[in-house]
């Protein structure tokens, strides 16, 4: 539990968590006091809000996750997956459930999209218009649930990337090189190493792996062309946020170097996912420059576009896409 995801339009972060007061005991397994299981977002003004929660329930085999735990959630700006762990197929409390209710009321069980697999989920993401699951128990790797985006029940679930235990977290990118914008490298976490895996055009292909203690893991592409990893340590009171960098092209095997050290947990707290922080709340505009000279005036901007040959001076602090 703990992961954190960036719904699609980069405004909120998004959380899960429990209906309960702060210090209750037994709040996975507790079945008899129907905690719910709740959803949040925070937006770059650090200010919370749940839009919807999942159902628990005192009977066995009905509500969300019954005696167990949701692990994460993702918003597209209208529909909501969460994933978490499922004892039985076939029943509500499957892995992977479906709402796009955001009114602030509950959805119920939601919609169990995966309720013919007995799916234990840990990740939940949507890249480049795909459903991917990592595994939350046992065996398994990063996975596509259905086609697209599904929002329907008995959703086929593909294993595309075999990690022989669990995955708590993954990345996904598109380096520019392949597969027609949708991902094709992917970075997974088992929480003692970090495993690395391309798309070689057909299929996807493993790349090694890299002897890191990671629970939670974001990436981006550096200004050199090579994947800047950061990651959150041990799942333990007092970790760290470290950066990695793998110096290997896409295809070739992972290869880390030393790690810096971005931030450190206070004495008995923990971090526990991450992810990159969410931008303006309000719409932000585009700016394309076409003028052979000129001055681009301070603000911020969704992108900015400067036709070639062109030179464009900067009139003070720009703010590209809350980056």
């Amino acid at each position: 539990s703990g992961h954190l995801t960036l719904s699609a339009d980069g405004q909120y972060l998004v959380l899960v968590g429990y209906d309960t007061t702060v210090g209750t005991t037994g709040v996975i397994a507790n079945s008899g006091s129907n905690i719910n299981r709740v959803i949040g977002f925070v937006n770059n003004n650090r200010t919370v809000t749940t839009p919807t929660w999942f159902a628990n329930s005192s009977t066995s085999g009905s509500g969300a996750y019954y005696e167990n735990n949701i692990n994460a959630a993702y918003f597209d700006g209208t529909n909501i997956w969460a994933s978490g762990n499922d004892n039985t197929a076939g029943t509500e409390i499957s892995g992977v459930h479906y709402t796009n209710n955001t009114s602030g009321t509950s959805s119920g069980a939601g919609i169990p999209i995966d309720s013919s697999n007995n799916v234990n989920s840990a990740g939940v993401y949507v890249f480049h218009g795909q459903l991917y699951i990592t595994s939350g128990t046992g065996s398994g790797g990063v996975f596509t649930v259905g086609s697209g985006t599904p929002t329907t029940r008995n959703q086929t679930v593909t294993s595309i990337a075999t990690v022989s235990s669990t995955v708590y977290d993954a990345v996904l990118l598109n380096t520019g090189n392949t597969n027609s914008g949708n991902a094709d490298l992917i970075y997974a976490t088992d929480g003692s190493k970090i495993y690395k895996f391309y798309y070689n055009g057909s299929s996807w292909t493993a790349a090694g792996t890299a002897s890191v203690a990671a629970y939670g893991l974001t990436a981006s592409m550096n200004l050199a062309g090579t994947i800047d990893l950061y990651i959150v340590t041990n799942n333990t009171a007092g970790n760290s946020i470290l950066k990695y960098t793998d110096a290997a092209d896409r295809n070739l095997t992972i290869s880390l170097g030393s790690s810096t050290t971005i931030a450190t947990a206070a004495s008995n707290y923990t971090f526990r996912g991450i992810r990159w922080a969410p931008t303006q709340t309000s719409a932000i505009a585009s700016y394309n420059y076409s003028p052979s000279t000129g001055t681009i005036s301070a603000g911020n901007y969704g992108n900015i576009t400067i036709a070639s040959g062109v030179t464009a001076t900067l009139g003070g602090n720009i703010t590209v896409n809350g980056k």
